[in-house]
């Protein structure tokens, strides 16, 4: 009798496909010797869309795909979160967490689904990462660290131990953040910012030492 196919043997779906960070994607799971079966669009391309056998609309989905493992190609926490409603919408359901083979995870580390960890990053142990939450290129994340719902720590950051990043939070390229930092939800981080306390809900703060720049809306 033949088993029944597992995530690593499915064709993966790219939803959003239109942005080109789908690049990245496309490249980690080719170096994991994973297929992609289609490319979902949902708006206008941001690059060449090569790479991807088969490009299709929102409308055209077939209920074939929706079993197969999907992953959202979204770059921004705002992206994410907006595509993650949408691809719940459509009935997907199957996202499984994406670890690009040259990034560096220990086994304590927790990865919550539809998550994915680029190339080059680095987790210290008991590293926790929820659902969609997104690790970017070269970024090195320390001990005991949260990275909470569709946050987004960007290339290069570096965040010490027992940071916490909050739901939908932006972390921008080559950020510092001292031990224990929070980062409160749909908080940015400025590229280069250097983080040394607490950064409240929905602010954006740069510079070094980071200041506030715009306040959270009311």
């Amino acid at each position: 009798m033949t088993d029944k196919p597992t995530t690593k043997t499915l064709p993966y779906v790219l939803f959003g496909i239109e942005s080109s960070f789908a690049a990245d994607l496309i490249d980690s799971l080719q170096r994991l010797k994973l297929p992609v079966v289609v490319g979902v669009i949902t708006g206008p391309p941001g690059w060449s869309l090569r790479g991807t056998p088969v490009v299709v609309n929102p409308d055209e989905i077939s209920p074939l795909l929706l079993n197969l493992p999907a992953v959202n190609c979204a770059a921004g926490p705002v992206a994410r979160q907006a595509h993650c409603k949408r691809m719940l919408d459509h009935g997907f359901s199957n996202f499984p967490a994406l670890v690009d083979p040259q990034s560096v995870i220990p086994p304590s580390a927790y990865l919550g689904r539809g998550c994915f960890i680029n190339a080059g990053a680095i987790l210290g142990a008991a590293v926790e990462m929820d659902d969609f939450a997104l690790v970017n290129r070269a970024a090195s994340i320390g001990h005991h660290s949260v990275i909470e719902t569709c946050a987004v720590i960007g290339p290069g950051a570096t965040l010490a131990s027992n940071c916490r990043i909050g739901q939908g939070a932006m972390i921008g390229a080559g950020a510092v953040l001292a031990p224990g930092v929070k980062i409160g939800a749909g908080a940015v981080v400025a590229a280069g910012a250097v983080v040394h306390r607490e950064v409240s809900a929905g602010v954006t703060v740069l510079g070094n030492p980071a200041r506030v720049v715009r306040q959270a809306k009311v």
